[in-house]
């Protein structure tokens, strides 16, 4: 459902005090989240989460350690790099 804001909403957006604005967004906020949960127990599991897909696929005995030394290592300055 579309809703379409003439100027006459927006005359009484303005002319809302700013504890009301911020009562109305969130509402706005709360509506948002519970057509969120909606959308995603209607889901199928698969489409929830794209990452899960991956999980578990890496195989690598590098420690996290030895990664983070790596990539240290292999750190340059942009004066550095030729291309």
């Amino acid at each position: 459902m579309a809703i379409a804001i003439s100027d006459s909403n927006l005359k009484e957006i303005y002319g809302l005090s700013y504890e009301d604005k911020l009562s109305l967004v969130d509402l706005i906020i709360k509506s948002m989240q519970s057509s969120s949960r909606n959308a995603q127990s209607s889901a199928p599991a698969s489409a929830t989460s794209w990452v899960a897909q991956f999980e578990g696929k890496w195989v690598d005995n590098t420690s996290a350690d030895e990664m983070v030394g790596e990539l240290r290592k292999a750190r340059t300055s942009n004066s550095d790099v030729e291309l």
